[in-house]
Order: structure tokens, then C-alpha cells, then sequence
């Protein structure tokens, strides 16, 4: 996550609008490093935590909004991927560098509330032995295990899997149209030839790099 980081902010090509939530997938991951891993490690280390309420609510509620502002920013780039294929005339006036970072702001906004309520009483914050840390009681409070699991996982994983499922039938759907015009062309320059079936799926390998350069630019 640091060389992403550093590779990113080094690369001049790398400046764009997409980078920006690249950038913050990277944070969100360095955080959970730097920020809880640690303590897991302390707490193998002597067994358990013992006197350590503070800290265990420290780690509980940070872990939960780490995990929740990677997700979120996960569901943000297959948004951004989404909007420049579908959308590409558009793309560089509606995704601005000003929008994207009130988006990333408002990922950590959201991760921020919706970790604080085991906080307040809307369910706890325990000490697990299987996973040597602390994190939310999710038995103790099937309400707020049902509203993180779809405003934190469920909504971002369906946006996810419909944009990558958009793109990909988008690409194919391109992909034919490019060998259908491809060999109308090659008919049309060779009218009296026969291709061999070898010489035609040498071709079509060749061609393969074509509408996949297309889609992605």
C-alpha cells in the first residue's frame, strides 16, 4: 500500500481523477496495518487483553470503519470505470477532481457514523478469541447487524458486480462488432480468396488486441 501510494503521487501520468480513490483504497488498507494489526499482534503475544476497555473499543470501532471505507471505496471505482465506458463524451466534465473528493469524503463520513453506534448501545464492541481482537458483537444486535450489512457490504457489492457486469457485456458486444466489420473489410479487399481455417484463427487472434485497446481508452 506505501509503494501504491508513492507511485501514484511520483507518476505524473498517474494524476487523475480515478487515482484519487485508488489513493484512498491504499489509505484505508495502510490504516488497518498501521492502525489494528498491531494490537492483534500485541494481544497474541500476551493472550488476550486484560484492563483494556478503551483500547478495545478503539480497535473495534477503527476496524470497522477501515474495513467499511475500503468497501465503499471499492464500489466508488467501479462507479468511475462504469461512467467512463458508458459515458465517455461526459466523462471528463461530470467526474471532476473537485466531485471525486467530496465522494471520498463522504465514504469516510459514512464509515465514521454508521461504526459509531456499537459506541452508543446500538449493539457492542467484544473481545474475540478466534480472531485476537476486539470487533462488534454482530449476535447482540441482529437490527444493526442487518443495517451495516446492506448500507456497508450488501448495496456496495451489488453496485460492484452490476457495473463490472455492465463493462464486460459492453466489451464482448464491441468485440463482436470490431470482428464483424474486420472481416466484412477482408472480404471486401479479397473477394475471390479462401482463408485457410489456420490463416483465419491467426487472424482472429491478432485481432483480439484491437477492441480490448478500444474499451479500455
Amino acid at each position: 500500500n506505501i509503494l501504491v501510494i508513492v507511485i501514484v503521487a511520483a507518476t505524473k501520468t498517474f494524476h487523475s481523477v480515478t487515482s484519487v480513490l485508488i489513493m484512498n483504497l491504499a489509505i484505508s488498507d495502510l490504516l488497518v496495518g498501521v492502525g489494528v494489526m498491531p494490537f492483534v499482534a500485541l494481544s497474541v503475544m500476551n493472550r488476550g487483553w486484560v484492563n483494556c476497555t478503551d483500547l478495545c473499543l478503539y480497535v473495534g470501532y477503527t476496524s470497522s470503519v477501515y474495513c467499511t471505507a475500503s468497501v465503499l471505496t471499492l464500489a466508488a471505482i467501479a462507479l468511475d470505470r462504469y461512467h467512463s465506458i458508458m459515458d465517455c463524451l461526459h466523462y471528463s466534465a461530470r467526474c471532476t477532481l473537485w466531485r471525486t473528493c467530496a465522494v471520498v469524503l463522504w465514504i469516510w463520513l459514512q464509515a465514521l457514523v454508521t461504526s459509531c453506534p456499537p459506541l452508543l448501545g446500538w449493539s457492542s464492541v467484544i473481545y474475540v478469541d478466534p480472531m485476537y481482537s476486539c470487533a462488534v458483537n454482530w449476535a447482540s444486535s441482529p437490527s444493526y447487524t442487518a443495517f451495516v450489512a446492506a448500507l456497508s457490504y450488501l448495496i456496495p457489492a451489488a453496485v460492484i458486480l452490476f457495473c463490472y457486469v455492465t463493462i464486460v457485456n459492453v466489451a464482448r458486444s464491441h468485440a463482436r462488432r470490431i470482428h464483424t466489420l474486420e472481416d466484412s473489410v477482408q472480404r471486401s479487399k479479397n473477394p475471390s480468396s479462401d482463408f485457410a481455417p489456420g490463416d483465419s484463427s491467426l487472424q482472429h487472434c491478432g485481432n483480439l488486441h484491437s477492441p480490448s485497446r478500444l474499451i479500455y481508452h
